[in-house]
């Protein structure tokens, strides 16, 4: 492989990276959004709608919920493995995380 191919690779290696970066970010700014309550109702609702694909309550006991959740991706658990951290132009590889997790706790209503 020539010097120019080399650096052509990695070039595009950074940009994926980059924009893996900045949808990440985009990701986590908008999960703080939602806990800042910045976003309208509307907001919130498209956003849960893109990431959830599925939310099931289950009663165990008269307060005590459990909610199976099931994500569109595999966001649970997922990272971001460089391939060197010591050179990150080398490229990552992306390890999945599941699609699945459940919630168990006590609900209370807000008054």
């Amino acid at each position: 492989m020539s010097g120019i191919e080399t650096l052509t690779e990695e070039n595009q290696t950074n940009v994926k990276v980059d924009e893996w970066i900045d949808w990440y970010k985009s990701l986590g700014d908008k999960i703080n959004d939602l806990r800042k309550a910045n976003l309208s109702i509307e907001e919130k609702n498209q956003f849960i709608t893109g990431v959830v694909k599925c939310i099931e309550v289950i009663e165990k006991s008269g307060t005590e919920h459990e909610l199976p959740i099931e994500y569109r991706e595999p966001f649970v658990g997922d990272k971001l493995v460089w391939n060197n951290v010591k050179k990150k132009s080398l490229g990552y590889k992306l390890k999945n995380g599941r699609k699945k997790m459940t919630l168990n706790g006590v609900l209370t209503s807000k008054k």
